[in-house]
């Protein structure tokens, strides 16, 4: 049975193996000032990886797809040109990682302050039960990493820490 938004094999086109077209329901694609520099700070500080690069007719590599866990895409294409201004003004991108803990969140955000661009705040704990790691990289597109902070906390709980104060708060290291 095939449902509509989920074709067959048979529905690829001719020379396009299904496998070949990731599965990413939600991603972004960033346009990046050097694309060197910015894979380097998205693996080396927020442990993405590279899952493809694809070049372009020019030979030239026209995107690369990060990942960080499944459903955690983004695609980095270069500016081709100078663009004014900061690229990332007012984009924020948040990921959930289920599978971080207070600990491994530090442990990013120190990664993330030995990088020689962009910045780091975190690991913050949020009246929402979260810890967050917000870093912006070096265009100026801030990224948020977050992870429940206690897996075990109530709804109640967590609606009367919300009611108290709405202000992460900076985790001391």
């Amino acid at each position: 049975m095939t449902l509509p938004n989920h074709p067959s094999h048979e529905d690829a086109p001719a020379g396009v193996g299904f496998d070949d077209v990731p599965d990413m329901p939600n991603f972004a694609i960033l346009l990046v000032s050097d694309l060197d520099r910015s894979v380097q700070w998205y693996v080396d500080g927020l442990g993405f990886w590279v899952e493809k690069k694809l070049t372009g007719p020019d030979g030239q590599l026209a995107v690369v797809h990060l990942r960080r866990a499944q459903y955690r895409d983004m695609l980095l294409r270069p500016a081709r040109e100078p663009l004014p201004g900061p690229l990332g003004r007012g984009v924020r991108l948040s990921f959930t990682l289920n599978g971080e803990t207070e600990e491994s969140m530090r442990a990013i955000a120190a990664r993330l302050e030995k990088l020689p661009q962009g910045t780091v705040n975190g690991p913050l704990s949020t009246p929402w039960n979260t810890v967050d790691v917000e870093a912006t990289d070096p265009d100026g597109y801030v990224v948020v990493l977050t992870t429940v902070a206690d897996r075990a906390r109530t709804w109640n709980e967590l609606k009367d820490s919300v009611r108290t104060g709405d202000q992460p708060v900076r985790l001391g290291r």
